[in-house]
């Protein structure tokens, strides 16, 4: 099998190598220490470097298929379950309906406020504000300090 892996391993398509318990054996390209057991699904097994570890590894794939389906035919019973306990639940309206959408509206108020858009630099934007001369200079907006006008924004 080894042998086989390595001389298909960069060849372009899947090799059937044989059969084992009802499955075809084949070897993919993209893996390189696997056989591949197909039947209407794929299950991959390890190429060991000793025949007995792959024949193990084989045997090991078939008979965890018994176990897969179980857990497999559980999780469906569950999420029956779940849905069966859910279903009166679909049609009732969200109860914090009335919440969100004033969170929703309150979030639109925001971003309309702060007038965030895409076509806007992030240089535009100046870390000083600008001021009008004219307008700073009121008499309210200075204060005089040891003879010395200061102003105040």
């Amino acid at each position: 099998m080894n042998r086989l892996a390595e001389k298909h391993h960069l060849s372009a398509k899947l090799v059937d190598v044989g059969e084992f318990a009802g499955f075809r054996l084949q070897l993919w390209p993209e893996r390189v220490k696997e056989v591949v057991l197909r039947g209407n699904n794929a299950y991959v097994a390890n190429i060991s470097d000793a025949p007995l570890g792959t024949i193990s590894s084989l045997e090991h794939v078939v008979r965890s298929l018994d176990e897969r389906m179980d857990e497999y035919r559980n999780d469906l019973a569950q999420t029956k379950h779940r849905l069966e306990d859910l279903q009166p639940h679909v049609h009732k309206p969200f109860e914090h309906e009335k919440k969100l959408n004033n969170l929703i509206q309150r979030q639109q108020k925001i971003l309309q406020d702060l007038d965030l858009t895409k076509d806007q630099a992030p240089n535009q934007l100046s870390s000083e504000p600008t001021l009008n001369i004219e307008e700073s200079i009121q008499p309210e907006n200075v204060i005089i300090i040891a003879n010395r006008p200061v102003m105040r924004i």
